[in-house]
Order: structure tokens, then sequence, then C-alpha cells
């Protein structure tokens, strides 16, 4: 399977949620597997972003990168603004393959979670045929 960045970020959050709950060896195998996976996917955007901030990030006099004044983004280099644009959206859309085993949906029946920490999961759950 394939899933964008989102996806990921939204795994990673319903995993929080539940990785101190006591669940059956399986399951707890398989979501510590999926974890794995999904982390690793996740240092990989990172490094990539961290790659494209470095050549298209503006810096301060210190080295460290100038943000904008509310703080939610990096400023960008101006003569690279356009370019810089295409390149990080492209990175948001990447498709980052994980192989992993799906989760049969009766595994996860005894787990209590809302229905945004359920989204998180929903690529990996199998429904029962």
């Amino acid at each position: 399977m394939t899933l964008k960045f989102f996806d990921l970020a939204a795994f990673t959050d319903a995993y929080q949620s539940i990785k101190d709950t006591s669940l059956p060896f399986a399951l707890a195998y398989q979501l510590l597997s999926i974890n794995k996976a999904v982390n690793d996917c996740i240092a990989f955007y990172r490094d990539q972003y961290n790659k494209l901030l470095e050549e298209y990030g503006m810096k301060n006099d210190d080295g460290t990168y100038k943000i904008s004044e509310d703080g939610a983004a990096f400023l960008l280099k101006e003569e690279t603004i356009q370019e810089a644009r295409q390149k990080f959206f492209e990175l948001d859309n990447s498709e980052f393959p994980i192989d992993v085993k799906p989760i049969p949906i009766s595994a996860l029946e005894k787990l209590n979670l809302s229905p945004s920490k359920l989204t998180g999961l929903l690529p990996f759950i199998e429904k029962d045929e």
C-alpha cells in the first residue's frame, strides 16, 4: 500500500493514544510493526523536508532559519519562492510505500477509539468477509 504524509501522521497520532493499552499479543505486535514502518517513512519525509529547507529556506545571521511573524512557517528565499513552494507541495503529496500486514477489523473490537483516532488506523484495517 502507499500512503501520503497526512495518513502517516494520522496513524502516529492514533498509535500514541493506544500504545500503552493492553492488547492481545498478535495485535500489539502488528501495531508495533506498522508503527516502525510508518516511523521509517516519516524519517525519510523529514530528511527530504530538511534538504529542501536547506536549499530554499532563509537564514538568520546565526544560521537558524527565519520564521514568519506568527511562527507558523519558515520563510523562503524570494528568488526561488515559486520553485520552493512547488517542491514542498510535491513532497507533501508524495506517496510512501508501506509493506505491512493489514489488521482484521475483528482484532480491534475491544479497543475504544474516538472516530478521529480510528481515522488514523483505517488504511491498515482489513474488513472481515
